[in-house]
């Protein structure tokens, strides 16, 4: 079964992850020397899978005609073959995923679905959170065995306040701004002046700020990094500040006016409750560099070292 729904997202790239599920859970068990940790049931044998006049079909007489069908069965072993050479070279050279790397995938997954838990979209797609958590450890061991040297990348979370200024050479409209960029200034610095006499930068964010998205959330931005999809003055006075509660010396002007930037957390000093976040914007920064050829690559230099033997109708 090719799961199509699941989509993870890398920062400043759409990054899609087609999964493949375990349908022949049975035959993988009882394959020798198999790790049953790479096999996760997705259903019990015994389940209905339709029924008929309230005659149940079971899921076993789908998986028995299934298992009739070469063209059906052989693709899955190969898939989970590779599954299986991609985890024992991860832990080879020490590149197992980490709990927090799977668990900041599976929260972005409930961000880009927009729900509160992912088990609705598992149970539409037949599938288990032991499914998708192994499909989540093979795509991101396949990243950390393909970006070896990869160094560790300075992500900080950011909030910010936004003056806006006229569009240049743009007749103002009543929905528009029609200050000058003088006129921002004195605002902006008037709002620094406040912030440095201690005033609080969320509750300035929410009651002065003009980006309205980041508005009603204090001006939080969320995560960024070199390389973020955002203005390079902006950005680049964002990841010169060292220390959470740090506000940028001056004001920086961007297409949209003037801005004041905060840090707030970093890799290196956030809560706990971060720490899933931040291990899945690292390896998300890693896959930007991995291509299709580069994994085919690889599992095609796996197998020619390993012993892969398929069981299925003797072969």
């Amino acid at each position: 079964m090719i799961n199509k729904w699941l989509c993870c997202a890398a920062i400043g790239g759409l990054f899609l992850l087609g999964t493949a599920s375990t349908v022949l859970a049975d035959q993988a068990a009882t394959t020798p020397h198999a790790d049953a940790s790479l096999y996760p049931s997705t259903v019990h044998p015994n389940d209905p899978i339709a029924t008929v006049n309230g005659i149940s079909i079971p899921v076993s007489s789908v998986e028995a005609m299934a298992m009739r069908d070469p063209d059906t069965v052989n693709p899955i072993i190969e898939k989970l073959a590779d599954d299986c050479l991609i985890d024992q070279e991860a832990k080879r050279q020490n590149a197992e995923a980490t709990p927090d790397e799977i668990e900041g995938r599976k929260e972005q997954l409930m961000a880009l679905n927009k729900v509160a838990s992912l088990n609705n979209l598992l149970n539409i797609h037949h599938e288990t959170m032991s499914d998708l958590e192994h499909d989540l450890r093979v795509w991101i061991e396949t990243v950390k065995l393909l970006t070896p040297n990869a160094k560790p990348p300075e992500i900080m979370q950011i909030r910010f306040i936004l003056v806006r200024v006229a569009p240049s050479g743009q007749a103002p409209s009543p929905s528009s701004v029609s200050r000058s960029d003088a006129e921002a200034l004195v605002i902006i610095q008037n709002i620094k002046a406040k912030i440095n006499e201690g005033a609080n930068f969320d509750a300035l964010a929410k009651d002065v700020s003009e980006d309205a998205m980041a508005k009603e959330t204090g001006g939080d931005l969320g995560f960024v990094y070199d390389g973020s999809p955002f203005d390079p003055g902006a950005l680049a006075a964002a990841l010169a500040l060292k220390k959470p509660g740090e506000t940028i010396a001056a004001p920086v002007r961007t297409s949209d006016g003037y801005c004041l930037i905060q840090l707030v957390t970093t890799a290196d000093l956030h809560p706990a409750s971060q720490n899933a976040a931040y291990a899945n914007i690292a390896v998300s920064i890693r896959s930007r560099s991995v291509t299709s050829a580069q994994i085919q690559s690889l599992v095609t230099d796996l197998r020619k070292t390993a012993e892969v033997v398929n069981h299925y109708a003797g072969q």
